[in-house]
């Protein structure tokens, strides 16, 4: 048996901002949720090391994205901002 990868990619956005398409490992997000509080609100930038290219909206499209998935690892809560 092979260990599968799974990556994610956005493709589109329904606003305004570039929103960058490149593929990131799901281990990369993982590993930058992880060593957050559980149940605690954090801010986006959190998940700025899961990707190699530089653009500041990734982050952000990328917790809209797993929050409009429903993962239980982003906490439904008040902005941090």
């Amino acid at each position: 048996m092979t260990d599968a990868t799974c990556f994610i990619a956005l493709t589109k956005n329904d606003g305004g901002g570039h929103c960058s398409k490149e593929r990131v490992n799901f281990s990369a997000v993982e590993a930058c949720l992880k060593q957050l509080t559980a149940g605690e609100p954090f801010p986006s930038k959190t998940l700025k090391m899961a990707y190699k290219s530089k653009s500041s909206n990734n982050p952000s499209f990328m917790a809209a994205m797993l929050r409009a998935q429903g993962l239980p690892t982003i906490p439904q809560a008040r902005p941090v901002f």
